[in-house]
């Protein structure tokens, strides 16, 4: 995950900033064409009430060299972007920007 996808500060020429929803609440998602997994943060899975499992611990080593870790899963959470709905697994990840 790149360090502005992390941040949230601005997209680059490896992120891209889309408008999504999941159960009809709209969402921010950062596309990052380096990134290898799915993230969300708790909160917003508080928010849509969305029923997570616990993981294998995966540690994520972000752009500006820090590791951090998530424990937690949401599988098959369907996202919908402009009309078309994408099933994916989301890890829990503590980040800010």
């Amino acid at each position: 995950m790149s360090f502005h996808a992390l941040d949230g500060s601005r997209p680059s020429n490896q992120t891209l900033l889309i408008l999504g929803q999941v159960d009809h609440y709209p969402i921010h998602i950062w596309v990052d064409s380096q990134s290898t997994h799915n993230f969300v943060q708790q909160g917003v899975t508080n928010a849509l009430g969305l029923e997570g499992i616990p993981t294998s611990i995966l540690k994520v080593l972000v752009g500006n060299g820090e590791s951090l870790t998530c424990d937690r899963m949401y599988k098959n959470v369907q996202l919908m972007i402009q009309s078309r709905q994408f099933n994916v697994d989301l890890y829990v990840l503590e980040i800010s920007g």
